[in-house]
């Protein structure tokens, strides 16, 4: 018997985020999912922040770092940033920084 591969820290994220991918694309219609060596990155309707696109990055002991930004003229710019957000906690900073909700 094979040993269970572990996850991949995109799939962490998105499961401490909003439990599962389903949950995070019907409640935010999330799409465009990117894993990254170190985290994942995606793009979401549009919210009264204005931020479209979600870059999560695991750093360490279970802190992430995310940051929210849009492409304007083609570029990415970020707006907002939050570092050393501990995994636990990822739901209610997504929350509060897109004003859009994870859970009904």
């Amino acid at each position: 018997m094979t040993a269970p591969t572990p996850l991949h820290v995109g799939d962490e994220i998105i499961a401490a985020l909003a439990g599962t991918i389903r949950r995070l694309v019907v409640m935010t219609d999330a799409d465009d999912f990117i894993y990254l060596d170190d985290g994942v990155a995606f793009r979401i309707m549009e919210n009264a922040t204005g931020c479209r696109e979600v870059h999560i990055t695991h750093l360490y002991n279970g802190r992430c770092r995310m940051e929210f930004g849009e492409i304007d003229n083609l570029e990415y710019q970020p707006r907002t940033v939050r570092h050393s957000v501990a995994t636990e906690g990822l739901r209610e900073a997504f929350e509060q920084t897109t004003e859009l909700y994870l859970s009904l």
